[in-house]
């Protein structure tokens, strides 16, 4: 009997509108080094000082998404956010140490072979120029 007596609720459509091609924002992305190495300047071997390299990149660039020691000393670091990036790109010192930070020369870029039969046709400027985006 309750569900009698609620009064059912129509529902309205305030305003409607078609989106046009021109009327969707145009989001174009940005891109930035996610991959950084950082490596002291005077031979100091980062990957044995963690305790102090984790308290200084959370100072510098807040909290990074991932940190990776490698063989050579220096520290593979992922950034999740462009600021990070840009703000560990800018450090010259961490933890009293002083650094070169450098964007990764692989992990930020991709390479490959495209290889289809519908592209057999296409000349190289042409796919070059629609893959841009």
């Amino acid at each position: 009997m309750a569900s009698q007596s609620k009064k059912t609720r129509s529902l309205k459509r305030t305003s409607t509108e078609e989106l046009e091609p021109n009327n969707i924002p145009n989001k174009t992305s940005r891109t930035w080094p996610r991959f950084l190495v950082i490596q002291s300047t005077n031979d100091i071997n980062l990957a044995k000082t963690s305790f102090l390299i984790s308290k200084g990149l959370a100072g510098l660039a807040g909290e990074p998404k991932s940190v990776k020691k490698m063989r050579n000393g220096t520290l593979l670091v992922e950034c999740a956010k462009e600021s990070h990036a840009t703000s560990l790109l800018k450090s010259k010192t961490l933890a009293n140490i002083p650094i070169k930070v450098a964007p990764h020369n692989s992990l930020n870029s991709s390479r490959g072979v495209i290889r289809s039969q519908d592209l057999e046709g296409s000349c190289e400027e042409e796919m070059l120029e629609n893959l841009a985006s």
